[in-house]
């Protein structure tokens, strides 16, 4: 889960380091603060990336982890989920206290990821089971299918593994769901403007697996960098976009209908289709990382050497 873009524009008050490993994967970092949007907080910090935030139940961050109570509008009794990225485990814990008696599964390829969320974030509270290994080889060797799969394995904007993006892997994922299952994928990107191709291409390879979708964006602007979810259906869309927006205004975390993008309003920007065989996901992010770097590197860098 992705979060600098939002912590770059807070200031962190008597931060405290309370864990930090170099794992085979990242250098990992554990720190407690206070910022001002979230209140006293709990940060997983995995590189120069502030991956996840745990903050106080008061707080409502209106962020794509809080969008759990979505899937109970759009499939019937779901038994069993799956997530594909750990992190601090937001929001495999958010599934597992909303949907009570469902079985939560969650692919990580870091072992020591369950470790953390054992000891930082309560993960050893929660029944909830960790596959520990690569998504893509994960997927293909479970028999098993599911109600609902969350892709949720992209650390960053300059770290997408472009193969849990692919056409080929759409369809494996569609292979893995159930009827009427359904699939949302979590990334960064924008809505509109130059920097927005990475944003379509992901989009147009999505639909040819789950042509029936909806779209929800995290961002006060379209041509800001933004969490962007999209959530494909395997069969018939249940209800329309109006009528979702209807639900969420009148559900928990009401605040969902608002974050709903009309597919009618997308550009119609040039796009490439994402392939095994060709999936240039770097070239496509080079515009959003081009014009994001020079204005928030100095303060990525100075927030993470104040740790």
């Amino acid at each position: 889960m992705p979060i600098f873009t939002y912590f770059s524009q807070q200031k962190t008050i008597n931060p405290k380091i309370v864990f930090q490993k170099e794992t085979n994967y990242y250098n990992a970092k554990v720190i407690d603060t206070y910022l001002p949007t979230y209140g006293n907080s709990r940060i997983l910090v995995l590189d120069f990336d502030f991956h996840s935030i745990q903050w106080g139940k008061e707080t409502q961050a209106q962020n794509y982890p809080e969008m759990y109570p979505i899937f109970a509008n759009l499939k019937k009794d779901i038994k069993n989920i799956l997530v594909i990225g750990a992190g601090a485990y937001t929001l495999p814990k958010y599934f597992k206290d909303y949907y009570k008696n469902t079985d939560v599964s969650v692919v990580e390829v870091d072992p020591e990821m369950i470790n953390i969320g054992n000891v930082f974030f309560d993960l050893k509270n929660y029944d909830i089971k960790t596959i520990i290994g690569d998504a893509k080889i994960v997927i293909n060797k479970k028999e098993e299918k599911y109600d609902v799969i969350f892709g949720d394995a992209y650390n960053s904007f300059v770290s997408v593994p472009w193969y849990l993006l692919t056409k080929e892997w759409n369809g494996e994922i569609k292979e893995k769901l159930n009827d009427n299952g359904v699939y949302a994928i979590n990334f960064i990107g924008t809505l509109s403007g130059e920097k927005s191709k990475f944003t379509k291409s992901v989009l147009n390879t999505f639909k040819i697996s789950f042509p029936n979708f909806y779209i929800f964006a995290f961002g006060k602007n379209p041509e800001y960098m933004q969490n962007i979810t999209l959530v494909g259906i395997k069969g018939e869309l249940p209800i329309n976009e109006k009528e979702l927006r209807q639900k969420l205004s009148a559900g928990k975390n009401s605040f969902l209908a608002d974050k709903i993008i009309p597919i009618s309003s997308f550009e119609n920007l040039p796009s490439i289709i994402l392939t095994d065989n060709f999936a240039p996901v770097e070239k496509l992010m080079g515009p959003t990382i081009k014009s994001y770097f020079p204005k928030n590197l100095f303060e990525l860098k100075k927030s993470v050497s104040s740790l």
